[in-house]
């Protein structure tokens, strides 16, 4: 499984790496350690290190009416279309072939919405999609349509295209702040994660490939 590491340089040119998805506050560790970099860089004292820590909030973001190029891909015809609609087809149909079976079992009842909601969450998590627009990198799920995640684009420090052990090509976003979201995507095929690539180069946003 890839993860996010920070390499720290000491002056005998060894490295010590710490592999961020062991912290808690990931995020707020890597920006303090950058600013500690930059204070190095420049020769200036420790005593000027910035521990405050600035959350932009993307959530207030106003979308409507935006052009947006979008890249998505046909998820019918992938595993996880197939497998999420293939159940949704087999819960109708016994539902509706012997109602007085799944309807008055309370049990049955419970079991089939239990094992509905997991299986919609781990097939969901691999149906996203992404619109790109003049300023904002934004993504939507299939399933959860009403859903996204909104970026602007001047906060993304990078992203990074990336094959996680056992799921989908998926996109990393990672802001200035040092946030970062893993988006699974299993309806886009390489031709459009290349476009997507293009886009955001385009757009003067960091592209690491490790999957493409």
């Amino acid at each position: 499984m890839p993860v996010e590491a920070t390499t720290i340089q000491l002056n005998d040119n060894s490295e010590i790496y710490l592999w961020v998805d062991y912290y808690r506050n990931k995020p707020d560790l890597r920006v303090i350690l950058d600013r500690a970099n930059d204070i190095l860089k420049d020769n200036k004292q420790f005593s000027k290190l910035n521990f405050n820590i600035d959350r932009p909030n993307f959530a207030d973001i106003d979308l409507n009416d935006i052009d947006v190029n979008e890249f998505n891909g046909n998820h019918l015809f992938t595993f996880n279309g197939l497998f999420f609609y293939g159940w949704v087809i087999f819960i109708g149909f016994m539902v509706s072939t012997k109602p007085q079976v799944f309807l008055t079992n309370y049990g049955a009842i419970i079991s089939l919405s239990f094992a509905t909601l997991v299986i919609t969450g781990m097939l969901s998590y691999q149906m996203h999609y992404f619109q790109i627009s003049g300023q904002y990198l934004i993504v939507r799920n299939t399933i959860w349509f009403w859903r996204k995640d909104i970026y602007p684009l001047e906060d993304i420090r990078e992203v990074v295209v990336e094959t996680p052990h056992k799921l989908s090509t998926s996109l990393r976003v990672i802001t200035n702040g040092f946030r970062d979201k893993l988006y699974p995507a299993g309806s886009l095929n390489d031709k459009t994660w290349k476009k997507i690539m293009e886009q955001l180069r385009s757009k003067k946003i960091k592209v690491r490939n490790e999957a493409i």
